[in-house]
């Protein structure tokens, strides 16, 4: 799926150490293949878009998709309701909420096109 950039538009938001914080948590529960853990820092329209796909639960889902975790010291842009977190090989955008921030897109590869990242989980 393609996520556009210009979405991250918004109110103001959590700072950016906490994206880079949620991030790192979400990349490490990947890495560890800890689906229940990934799945409870989506978005919950991230979470419905990737079990639609999958056609399962968040967590199977999660192990379907065997999305490779990112690495590296996280590099954070926060923009009001919504942050990207860049690692290498994984760029993460994020979702203020509640309770701090929640993925709403990971496993992106930029494109190069007029939308500028393809996305594995995207609840855009």
């Amino acid at each position: 799926m393609l996520v556009p950039v210009l979405a991250l538009a918004g109110c103001s938001g959590p700072d950016t150490a906490a994206a880079e914080s949620t991030a790192a948590a979400f990349e490490a529960a990947l890495a560890r293949g800890d689906g229940a853990a990934v799945c409870a820092l989506l978005t919950p329209q991230a979470a419905a878009a990737l079990t639609e796909q999958e056609g399962t639960d968040c967590v199977q889902a999660i192990g379907s998709l065997a999305l490779a975790a990112g690495t590296g010291e996280p590099r954070a842009e926060a923009f009001g309701q919504g942050a990207i977190v860049e690692l290498d090989g994984d760029t993460v955008f994020l979702a203020a909420s509640g309770d701090g921030w929640r993925v709403r897109a990971a496993g992106c590869a930029p494109t190069g096109e007029d939308t500028p990242f393809d996305c594995r989980i995207d609840g855009s």
